[in-house]
């Protein structure tokens, strides 16, 4: 059957070649020309994130020779009579597979780079749990030995089985069960204590100790630099720890941190900085106690607990896709598993309306009122029991003063659940400085109102 040319998509995500043979389509175009009849060319119907398209899985030099010579249409076969769904991950390689090995088959012969390039992206886009037997698989696919598709393919394998490895360990180092690690990474808890033994045999101390420094020992291991610092810090005090991290803990009950550290937690709406979190553990917890963050955001306390040698089980409505050591729960629903055996529930709320556009309808942010202050009310309930640190800052709204949320609507909502305040410290963060700093003093001036810049870490205990 004939098919527009114009309907047809040449889709570089699933198509082999990297470059064409323009001696091959001046060829194509002399014989049409001529009158020559060519065969049809082999295309697919997909749907991806741009809708249905018709795409081409062998044939580009002659649809670029037909198109050259002002042809409106093609001859085509479709490899499958129904719609694909290219999203899928399965579709996606048996798409790509077809093509290579359809361009394998006839004309202008594909490159070893053409090959290793689908090869690549073949291997990037399984999961860590479907990598057994690839090379072996992909070698019968494309007609090539195992060892050298294994050439191909080995640094995108190690990456993977590294970012697999420094979760298993991470989550180890926070404390998760052997079983928890093994369903999340879709191995046994046999290879799952394997590797954490591998890993602890890479004697990363003994090699920090010897000169190496934390970036040579992180890009040498695929780890992140805060995975790296704790297996360094393994099996040491605080105060040592401390004195690596080049971190002063504060000695007074005002804390001012101007920048969030960079080992601790990704960029996210409301951050605040790590420093405020390694403080709170130095002062009252102890190696070894577990810590629960059930406002996780970007897993500013899952990296403070990771540093101090601390246990860690955190939660959030809506974690990060990459933070695979954040447990997606809404605490509205009840208390998650790991608050039963907290030693200290870290707790960083939205403070009102403050980022209500940032985090969005699904957040507490987004609730009025009287409904939001319910829900602290059920947060208080949760964490019934434990010793409890809330960072909170005021919310003022200068149309609608009697909207304002102040810190002792906080604190006498928790001392309705039987927690006393034991210790408040003052957290201000410094001004802005530059021209955001002066826009903020001239908006503020403007509009006769003060930025808020203070924010309070008030530990609660039980009566």
């Amino acid at each position: 059957m004939k098919l527009k040319i114009d309907k047809i998509e040449i889709n570089e995500d699933i198509y082999p070649r990297k470059q064409l043979s323009q001696k091959r389509i001046e060829s194509y175009q002399e014989s049409l020309r001529a009158g020559a009849k060519f065969p049809p060319i082999l295309v697919q119907k997909i749907i991806d994130e741009d809708g249905e398209n018709t795409i081409v899985l062998d044939g580009v030099h002659r649809i670029t020779a037909y198109k050259n010579e002002k042809y409106k249409e093609i001859e085509v076969d479709y490899w499958k009579d129904k719609i694909l769904d290219k999203r899928d991950p399965e579709v996606l390689e048996q798409l790509r597979i077809v093509s290579t090995q359809k361009n394998l088959g006839h004309g202008v012969p594909l490159t070893e780079g053409d090959i290793e390039f689908q090869c690549i992206k073949i291997a990037d886009a399984r999961s860590i749990d479907k990598l057994k037997d690839l090379e072996g698989y992909l070698a019968k696919k494309f007609v090539l030995t195992q060892p050298r598709i294994s050439q191909m393919i080995s640094p995108i394998l190690n990456k993977k089985r590294a970012t697999r490895d420094s979760l298993i360990m991470r989550l180890r180092l926070l404390g998760w069960k052997q079983e928890i690690i093994s369903g999340l990474c879709g191995i046994n808890q046999e290879r799952v204590s394997q590797i954490i033994k591998n890993i602890n045999s890479y004697k990363t101390n003994k090699k920090f100790e010897e000169g190496k420094t934390i970036d040579e020992l992180a890009t040498f291991y695929h780890f992140d630099q805060t995975l790296t610092w704790a297996i360094v810090l393994q099996d040491r005090s605080d105060k040592e720890r401390f004195e690596l991290l080049d971190f002063e803990p504060k000695v007074y009950d005002v804390w001012n941190y101007s920048e969030c550290d960079k080992l601790m937690g990704q960029e996210y709406p409301g951050q605040i900085p790590g420093q405020i979190v390694l403080n709170a553990l130095y002062y009252h917890t102890k190696q070894g106690d577990l810590i629960v963050d059930l406002m996780a955001g970007g897993g500013t306390t899952n990296d403070a607990c990771l540093l101090m040698g601390r246990k860690c089980y955190s939660y959030d409505i809506n974690p990060p896709e990459n933070r695979k050591d954040i447990i997606q729960h809404d605490y509205l629903n009840g208390p998650p598993d790991g608050v039963k055996k907290a030693g200290l529930i870290f707790l960083d709320p939205p403070y009102y309306k403050k980022k209500e556009a940032e985090y969005g309808s699904e957040s507490i942010s987004a609730l009025n009122r009287e409904d939001y202050l319910k829900a602290m009310d059920k947060l208080a309930e949760v964490c019934e029991g434990h010793r409890v640190a809330l960072v909170m800052g005021k919310y003022y709204d200068y149309e609608n003063p009697r909207d304002g949320i102040f810190l002792a609507e906080y604190v006498n909502i928790f001392e309705k659940h039987d927690f006393r305040q034991i210790d408040r410290i003052s957290i201000n963060q410094p001004p802005p400085e530059g021209g955001q700093g002066r826009r903020a003093v001239n908006s503020a001036k403007e509009e006769h109102r003060m930025e808020i810049l203070a924010r309070d870490l008030i530990i609660f205990g039980g009566i």
